[in-house]
């Protein structure tokens, strides 16, 4: 009875090492650009974050017994290396995303983190001038990220910081009557726009079709010409996302030298898009004729071991041999960096 029992309590120790290390949090390693902000809960904020994302903060957004104790923290992910290093892809469901932008927000009293009562207001940086943009929600699972579509929140368009004037058509009197500035009606004619500009017309949407309308002359040429702002109602990870539709699909198996537990991301080069493999280094879903680079990114102890394949054009049921060799962050962060050129 002895023998057998000394055999299973091996057998035990020998399946505990073969398993996969949990892998290592990509953010924390490659430190993703954090900002901080102190908000006053009494009292409308807008704010402006380095890479240009426009935030706006209704009052009593938040339940909390002091007003001016909140504070807002945010990160910005706008490139495919910033996604990378923030171990985050762009898929919703399996289907593929293309990403105008991504930001992570959260909001703490003392430590305690707090829930939104209201939506807030996004407008992400640079021009979102089509309706296929919607906001997605982010949702991990083993170190992977997917993005679920908000389907309840209405979302509509802003001018910020430019003069707007109607040009001369039929349409343009009853455009000018669905304007509201900061909750006032817009007088007709020329004005400077300090604001948001909000359209009312069709519960809070105006298709885009309907501003060609609209002359827009800016006060500043790196103010924004049209702008999509998206509501929000939870915090946490937020994508502006439009789903991509291809025609043909593959599955990728990525044969690399296992280090521990390696993220491997599939990178387009045409699209702002990015896949992440399973925990066998298996893609499913790849559209078949796309160029890509494969990135591969592991870690031993305080080691980063890192791999790239650039410029793979993908064809039905591939293998590709990645092989990932002992580096430093530096190098990491420049080499990744070209993918955003």
């Amino acid at each position: 009875m002895l023998k057998y029992t000394i055999i299973f309590i091996s057998l035990l120790i020998v399946g505990c090492d073969t398993k996969d290390k949990e892998r290592a949090d990509l953010s924390s390693i490659f430190d993703t650009n954090k900002q901080e902000f102190k908000i006053n809960n009494e009292k409308d904020t807008t704010i402006t974050c380095q890479d240009g994302t426009i935030i706006k903060i209704p009052k009593h957004s938040f339940t909390v017994s002091e007003s001016d104790s909140i504070r807002f923290v945010v990160k910005e992910v706008y490139t495919k290396s910033d996604m990378i290093k923030a171990g985050l892809s762009t898929t919703s469901n399996n289907r593929i995303l293309e990403s105008k932008g991504m930001v992570y927000i959260q909001s703490l009293h003392d430590q305690t983190e707090l829930a939104l009562n209201k939506p807030i207001e996004i407008a992400f940086a640079g021009n979102i001038n089509s309706e296929e943009y919607k906001v997605f929600y982010g949702a991990f699972s083993n170190k992977k990220i997917n993005w679920v579509l908000d389907t309840t929140t209405s979302n509509y368009h802003i001018f910020i910081n430019h003069i707007l004037k109607g040009s001369p058509c039929g349409n343009c009197d009853y455009a000018y009557e669905d304007f509201i500035i900061d909750s006032l009606k817009w007088n007709r004619g020329y004005t400077h726009v300090d604001t948001i500009v909000t359209f009312t017309h069709s519960n809070d949407t105006l298709p885009f079709s309907f501003i060609t309308w609209m002359d827009v002359t800016s006060t500043n040429s790196r103010d924004r010409v049209i702008d999509k702002v998206f509501s929000a109602s939870k915090l946490q990870w937020i994508n502006c996302d439009r789903f991509i539709d291809f025609q043909e699909f593959t599955t990728v198996h990525i044969a690399a030298n296992k280090i521990q537990n390696p993220y491997v991301f599939c990178v387009f080069k045409d699209y702002n898009s990015i896949l992440q493999s399973d925990s066998q280094n298996t893609m499913e879903g790849v559209p078949v004729g796309q160029m890509v680079s494969i990135i591969g990114i592991d870690f031993k102890e305080d080691d980063i071991y890192f791999g790239m394949i650039p410029n793979i054009k993908i064809t039905k049921d591939m293998t590709i041999k990645l092989r990932l060799e002992k580096t430093d962050k530096e190098i990491v962060d420049r080499v990744i960096g070209r993918l955003d050129k």
